[in-house]
């Protein structure tokens, strides 16, 4: 499974982006932790992986970083935006063994190898 893209919502019978206003690496990590990661590495904006069609569903994301859901993040609310697709907000998560590599990492630099 691919730990990086575009952030797209379902909502309603409808696919939609996010706006990359305000977004920021809490917000990416409450989206990789949604789906399933352990975190983010970082949280590209202006479409990185491409810009989507339709609908955009949120813009002005701001997540504390300890919310279950991007929906539980303010907003300035569903479907109120003041974007276009060239300002898709990206995610690029972290996977476990990523953490495994950088926890060995950490580790021998702290011991001076």
């Amino acid at each position: 499974m691919s730990g990086e893209g575009r952030v797209e919502i379902f909502d309603n019978g409808a696919w939609g982006t996010v706006c990359d206003d305000s977004w920021d690496i809490k917000d990416a990590q409450v989206v990789c932790r949604q789906l399933g990661f352990p975190d983010a590495f970082s949280a590209p904006g202006s479409a990185r992986f491409g810009q989507g069609n339709g609908k955009i569903w949120l813009d002005n994301v701001h997540c504390l970083g300890n919310e279950m859901s991007i929906e539980d993040c303010g907003h300035r609310g569903w479907g109120i935006h003041n974007c276009g697709h060239h300002e898709d907000a990206s995610v690029i998560c972290l996977s476990k063994y990523d953490y495994f590599i950088v926890a060995i990492v950490e580790r021998t630099r702290r011991r001076g190898y």
